[in-house]
């Protein structure tokens, strides 16, 4: 638990990095990923499809914790993430990390042996969101490659003049917070995609899809 807690503040960081880089590969013309490893995990439906590309079940599971994990900015494992941040003292630490390992242990004698068995397939998968998301490279580079090959192909099939539809109006705002879309992070409803503008969105569109997709053109008529 306070490992996905840590990971999660890590997400925040990571969040806010990411998006300043993607910002300025937007003015260097350089290409973007089209979909986040992590937040497709979280779908049962897309574990066949992440299983090919070689992500583990430990992988997943730790994504799924890493994505769900809400975080205390006072917890400990939160305390020493940031303990520069903070100056704590040796002495602080030393207390702090006494309070974690007993939180961990009272937490662990909790669990049954089914439960602990979920967590023991996470052995050796990347503890933080930093070093998966370094992990997921590769993954994310299939994804994209995929999705270009997809569009190059739609390209050519509209070129051929074979169909006269009329072009659906693309999606431009993320339909949770109505900022510009960022076509890295995506999920799939009715068969249409649906872009936001952070992984952070995702979960909270899941709560209620048909909620957000009514302002969407993908799904009017």
């Amino acid at each position: 638990m306070f490992l996905g807690m840590i990971a999660v503040v890590v997400l925040s960081i990571l969040t806010a990095v990411y998006a300043l880089t993607e910002e300025k590969e937007m003015k260097m013309g350089k290409p973007h990923h089209y979909g986040c490893p992590c937040m497709m995990a979280d779908d049962p439906n897309k574990k066949e499809m992440m299983e090919k590309m070689g992500m583990s079940e430990g992988m997943m599971e730790r994504c799924r914790m890493m994505m769900h994990t809400r975080i205390e900015v006072d917890s400990p494992e939160a305390l020493l993430a940031i303990k520069d941040r903070l100056a704590l003292t040796e002495e602080q630490v030393a207390k702090i990390k006494t309070i974690a390992e007993k939180g961990r242990k009272d937490s662990d004698a909790l669990l049954t042996a089914q439960q602990k068995e979920v967590l023991q397939k996470m052995a050796g998968t990347p503890d933080t969101m930093m070093k998966m998301h370094h992990e997921m490279m590769p993954i994310m580079k299939k994804m994209e490659m995929k999705e270009e090959a997809m569009e190059e192909k739609g390209k050519e099939t509209t070129m051929t003049g074979q169909s006269a539809k009329k072009e659906m109006p693309e999606q431009t705002t993320c339909p949770v917070t109505g900022k510009p879309i960022n076509k890295q992070y995506w999920t799939m409803y009715k068969g249409k995609k649906v872009y936001f503008c952070c992984p952070m969105c995702k979960p909270e569109f899941d709560k209620d899809p048909e909620k957000y997709i009514k302002n969407l053109p993908q799904f009017k008529e």
